[in-house]
């Protein structure tokens, strides 16, 4: 059974230690896999509930990057037993999803996925009730998250690297001491600054100690090898606008809003990155043109193929006269035909194969949302399988 999130916290209060975790199996341990509106208002309210801080946010952070919780200063609900616990005054609190408590304290909230009706909390008194104030807290999910999701795509979330605080070096240090810190990290590049929160005098890399030992520098310091040529940026800075910085000047470093150094892009990271989020749509273009393969073979009329268009477009419908003309879903219509399937004189089941293809058309839904959590892992390996599948036919 996976953790959840009022068992971290739980850890968390019993061991008096933080906890560095991935946004993925953040979301995890409230049983979800994306982030959007609804599931980050519930997931910022289960933090408070359970008496923890997420920093840096888990909202503008890259889905499998990591955040630090940490234990928030005063009481919280989840330090409360409601199976049947008494207080001082006597009064017994029945467990439910939405409970009575202290004014000063929260209130458990459900794990999402469970039942969303509120049941009523009852409280049997005592011979001395204390005055109680009545907080209730009811979060439900739409049944279609994707399509309430509002996707701000920042540096900080689009890129990995731009919420990895990098490796730090001061000019006076020897030219030895960066070379063995690079050599010893697997890094091709030093921020060189007196501190998290100090300017940025200059990146020292690699390629910025060749050049200065082919310019005939001496090279003892780090001073004599540094490179002026960097971009800086703010962690919310949208993420094609930072792409063009990286572009520009080769490197870019970022700062997080209260002013530490939160982040270091090269060009790698944004290949990367950009290899990530095109795969998606390659594989989905490949398994278009398998379909129009497997159309193509059927040989229907003009007629036929005209029939295939969404008869909602009149006059797309009516120019439609070659196979590249018809999108996704309609090609999927000639399978669903029995007669134009039996053309093809295949033994694949074509049930089997529309089901499969109802699945692709929803992660390409979900592709051109341009999520900026990406596909999940289990979805690329379905159009992976998908290709492979048609183009065995």
């Amino acid at each position: 059974m996976s953790e959840t999130l009022k068992d971290i916290a739980k850890k968390i209060r019993a061991t008096g230690k933080s906890r560095r975790i991935t946004v993925r199996k953040l979301l995890a341990a409230i049983g979800q896999e994306r982030r959007g509106k609804h599931v980050t208002s519930q997931l910022n309210m289960m933090l408070m509930v359970n008496g923890l801080d997420c920093n840096p946010g888990f909202e503008n952070t890259h889905f499998d990057a990591p955040v630090i919780l940490s234990q928030r200063e005063g009481p919280c609900a989840a330090d409360l037993d409601l199976d049947e616990t008494e207080d001082e005054s006597g009064a017994e609190i029945v467990d439910s999803e939405c409970a009575e408590v202290d004014s000063d304290q929260d209130t458990e909230s459900p794990l999402p996925g469970a039942d969303s009706e509120k049941e009523e909390a009852r409280i049997v008194p005592g011979e001395q009730e204390s005055p109680r104030t009545t907080i209730a807290i009811e979060i439900s999910l739409p049944a279609d998250e994707i399509e309430a999701r509002e996707v701000v795509m920042t540096v900080r979330q689009g890129i990995p690297a731009g919420g990895r605080i990098p490796a730090l070096i001061r000019r006076q240090e020897p030219v030895f001491r960066a070379l063995s810190q690079m050599n010893d990290g697997n890094l091709g590049e030093l921020v060189v600054t007196n501190g998290e929160r100090g300017m940025v005098e200059g990146i020292f890399s690699w390629q910025s100690y060749g050049k200065a030992k082919l310019a005939g520098k001496p090279c003892e310091t780090v001073a004599d090898c540094l490179s002026r040529e960097f971009g800086e940026v703010r962690e919310d800075k949208p993420l094609f606008d930072t792409v063009r910085e990286v572009i520009r000047h080769g490197v870019v470093v970022v700062r997080a809003r209260d002013g530490c150094l939160c982040g270091l892009v090269t060009l790698r990271d944004v290949a990367d990155v950009f290899v990530e989020l095109s795969e998606p749509f390659l594989f989905l273009g490949q398994i278009e043109n398998h379909l129009r393969e497997l159309v193509e073979r059927m040989r229907l009329t003009p007629d036929q193929l005209r029939a295939l268009a969404d008869e909602r477009d009149v006059a797309r419908a009516a120019g439609a006269a070659k196979v590249d003309d018809f999108t996704l879903g309609e090609l999927i219509r000639a399978i669903q035909n029995p007669e134009y399937w039996a053309k093809l004189g295949l033994n694949h089941d074509r049930t089997i194969l529309l089901q499969r293809m109802d699945r692709v058309r929803q992660i390409r839904n979900k592709v051109m949302h341009f999520d900026a959590d990406g596909l999940l892992p289990a979805d690329k390996s379905y159009l992976t399988e998908t290709r492979r599948i048609l183009q065995d036919l």
